[in-house]
């Protein structure tokens, strides 16, 4: 049951099926695996992750070299105090799987990756701990929404006072597992 999960975020938006005119539905799954405790669940979903997992390493390490060289850039545009016309262009953080993450957290990210992403839990209750792990009591039905349209592959878009924070995606896709 495991793969599904895998092979929905691995797909992501590359492919979707024409249900009828303007329709189409991407093969997101949210799934949750249960067994016994013990019974392997875990090992064996993580053994399945593996090459995802590396590929994402991959492209963190990749990042942070990119992120090294746009800060070396920024310094020195600074220090010619701003003669060079443009600043550099900040690199884009591409990922495939997020594990501990807010609500706003996944907009930010599901923004720099329209593919789609995997939510990996280990555990159900640290999941749905994470859906309103800043909402201090106020209702939670917002961050369920935000869920079910990532289900659908729907646009998000989130406003802030501080522009800063805001954030679209155009069509939100995520995988939960």
């Amino acid at each position: 049951m495991g793969l599904w999960g895998l092979v929905s975020a691995c797909v992501g938006r590359t492919r979707a099926v024409g249900v009828k005119g303007s329709w189409h539905e991407s093969g997101n799954l949210y799934l949750v695996l249960v067994g016994d405790s013990g019974s392997g669940k875990s090992h064996c979903f993580k053994a399945m992750l593996k090459p995802v997992w590396d590929e994402d390493l991959s492209r963190e390490r990749q990042w942070d070299s990119e992120l090294a060289r746009y800060n070396a850039e920024l310094d020195k545009h600074a220090k010619d105090k701003g003669e060079s016309s443009e600043l550099p262009a900040k690199p884009v953080r591409r990922q495939y799987i997020i594990e501990d993450a807010t609500i706003e957290a996944i907009g930010k990210i599901s923004s720099e990756n329209p593919r789609g992403l995997l939510w990996m839990a280990d555990e159900l209750a640290g999941l749905l701990g994470n859906l309103d792990r800043y909402s201090s009591g106020r209702n939670d039905s917002a961050v369920k929404a935000r869920i079910l349209s990532a289900y659908d592959s729907l646009p998000w878009k989130t406003s802030r006072r501080d522009s800063d924070k805001d954030q679209t995606s155009a069509a939100a896709s995520l995988s939960i597992t």
